[in-house]
């Protein structure tokens, strides 16, 4: 399938108060989110993008997240659930370019409300 643009990675780690949600794009990822902290969950949806990572996985240690999965939408779409652990206020949210021999990367911090 043609698309624009792949996820080749998905990372996170906590840092301080707050835990880190990386992407490691190729190509401009076209995205939009949504925090549902009733659902205990953030959708990142995206567009023409490949997903070259595992699926799905668990993150038994990690403080605010605990998995994720990723659900084929049609029409191009893709969305990647992550599930939390806690209610969540996203405290960052940004695409950086490549940089210093890194890929493009989609960031979201995450704090326990």
């Amino acid at each position: 399938s043609y698309a624009a643009a792949s996820i080749q990675g998905l990372r996170i780690g906590d840092h301080g108060y707050k835990t880190r949600l990386v992407l490691d794009a190729v190509g401009a990822v076209e995205y939009k989110y949504d925090l549902d902290n009733q659902g205990g969950l953030l959708f990142i949806n995206m567009r023409n993008t490949d997903w070259n990572e595992a699926t799905e996985k668990v993150f038994p240690k990690s403080r605010l997240i605990s998995g994720y999965r990723v659900i084929p939408m049609g029409q191009g779409m893709m969305q990647l659930a992550v599930q939390l652990k806690d209610r969540v206020n996203i405290e960052w949210a940004h695409s950086l370019p490549p940089a210093e021999g890194k890929p493009r990367r989609i960031i979201f911090d995450l704090v326990r409300q």
